[in-house]
Parts: C-alpha cells; structure tokens; sequence
C-alpha cells in the first residue's frame, strides 16, 4: 500500500491539523479498499495508521469510513471495533454488515451501548440463533424498563456474559504464562537461551527475536514484553538481565519504566503483529522455496512490502 508512514500521522496529530488529518485518512482507507487481496501487513499497517490518526479526524470521516470498512471482507478488526462503538449515525453501516464483528463483538456492544445499537444489529442477516436470543432479550428489556438504574443493571448483566474470569472477578489480567520460562532463561546468562524462550512465547522466528532483543534501544523489546502483559517489574528484570550495561543508575531505571508505562496496549500488540505476520509470511516463503516457486516467493515479497 502507498500510505505515508506512521511517522507522519504521528506528526499530523500533533499539529492537529484537522483538514489534513481527515483527507489522508479517507485515503488510507480507500487505497486500502482498492486492494483486491489485501496482505495481512497491509490489514496490520492500515489499522495502525487510522487508530493513530482516528482522533484527529471529524464525524463525517468517521461515517465515511464506516460505511465503506462495512463493504470489506478484510476490514481491520480493531479498527472496525472502535468504529463500532461510536455513536449509532457512525456506527450503523458496521453494526448492520462489517463481517470484522464476531458474535462476541456484537453481544458486548449491546451490553456496552444499549438500544440503539442493538435495534440494529437484530437486523443483521447473519446473527446465530443464540446471540440473536441474547439481543432480543436485552432490547426488550430495554423497552419494558423505564427506570433508568435497572437498565444500566441489565446492561451490566450482559456485559458480564461476555467478560473473561478475570475482568468478571475485577482482577487484572495475569501475566503471560511464558514468563517464568522467560524470567528462567533470562536468569542464566545466556542470551541465546532467552531468545528462544522469547520467540517461543511470541510465536515467531529465532532470528526475530534475536533482532528484538539485540537492538540497543530495546523499543520493540518492551513493546512486546507490554503485549504480553508483564508488569514493569517483570518486564524490567527481563530487559536488564539481557542488558545489565544499560542500567548502571537509577536514572536509567526510572527512565525505563516511565517509557514502559507509556506503551499503550494497542502499541504493543501492533508491534507483536507486525513481527508475527513475517514470521507467517517467512514460513511461507520457505514452504514455496521448497518447492522451486521462488518467482512467487519474490511476487510475494513484493506485495508484502508495498
């Protein structure tokens, strides 16, 4: 795809240059379109991209885009989401057809957002009997109940329905369970080791996690070590066992965990993607190798990169 790179959505939302924010992110999304069989780097970049920009952009860019996304079959599901979720003059076109939104989705917003959006979402031609039970009960009782309290409790219920242990028991999420192998391997002094251990927990290439943890900046490190859910704590005892160098005051402790708060969650899951989507495209690519179609492996490539 021909966007402009993330660096420069940053720097227009920064400026908060409104006009020029909307035109790139009509852009991005209708050169996303225009693709016949988006890669999944293309579906992965997008979504990065729009998400950075979305809160810059006006309401008639958000409808916009909301009703072309609903027309694709590889529209980005965070995007997609967040759409979603907005207002129902946004969101309907999404809530009516985007295949993006799964059952899950689709119940949990009704939860989250009440009667309008379930008013359109039971139109839908593809709900399954069980999540269109679930919809209809929560309209209904919608409809019946006026007390604005026992709505709200409703609602909760239904949200609840949808929530992971978890969130339901108000705990945070645990930790990634690779950590202790993680934390082991750290520990031994053999960077090799945690490399594997890493890529192992990531689910990508060995020569992956070998670039990740052997950056000096460690930027991506953190990123993922974020998608994995490790407290600072965690995470710092992880990236100073690997680079004891790095830390030798307090300055650079408190530094590193101030920049590690700072990931936001759909940051470092983007990066993980990212790094996960070419570990799936390099087994492809050896798979085709394999078998002598390396001019494809190349069309491939190219595509990927574009």
């Amino acid at each position: 795809m021909n966007m402009p790179a993330s660096q420069d959505f940053r720097h227009i939302a920064e400026k908060h240059d409104a006009s020029r924010a909307d035109r790139l992110f009509r852009a991005a999304i209708s050169a996303f379109c225009a693709l016949t069989r988006p890669s999944r780097r293309d579906i992965i970049q997008l979504e990065e991209l729009c998400l950075q920009l979305y809160d810059s952009v006006s309401e008639d860019s958000l409808r916009y885009v909301s009703a072309v996304l609903s027309e694709s079959s590889f529209a980005p599901p965070a995007l997609v989401r967040r759409l979603a979720s907005e207002r129902i003059e946004i969101a309907a076109p999404l809530l009516l057809k985007s295949k993006a939104l799964a059952d899950v989705d689709l119940v949990a917003l009704v939860g989250r957002k009440g009667a309008s959006h379930a008013r359109v979402i039971i139109q839908r031609k593809d709900l399954t009997p069980p999540t269109a039970v679930l919809i209809e009960k929560a309209l209904l009782s919608h409809q019946r109940l006026a007390n604005p309290n026992i709505a709200e409790a409703a609602r909760n219920s239904l949200r609840a329905m949808m929530q992971p242990v978890d969130a339901a028991s108000g705990q945070k999420p645990s930790a990634h369970p690779a950590y202790e192998k993680l934390r082991a391997t750290a520990l031994t002094g053999s960077v090799p080791f945690f490399e594997t251990a890493l890529a192992e927990a990531l689910e990508i290439e060995g020569g992956q996690a070998h670039s990740i943890v052997a950056s000096t900046d460690k930027r991506d490190l953190s990123r993922v070590l974020k998608a994995l859910r490790l407290v600072p704590e965690q995470a710092f005892l992880l990236v100073a066992a690997t680079y004891p160098a790095g830390f030798g005051h307090a300055q650079a402790i408190q530094t590193f965990v101030a920049r590690y708060e700072a990931i936001s969650p759909e940051e470092a899951a983007a990066t993980l993607r990212l790094y996960q989507a070419d570990a799936v495209f390099a087994g492809v690519s050896r798979r085709m190798a394999g078998n002598g179609n390396t001019d494809a492996v190349q069309s491939q490539r190219a595509h990927q990169v574009a």
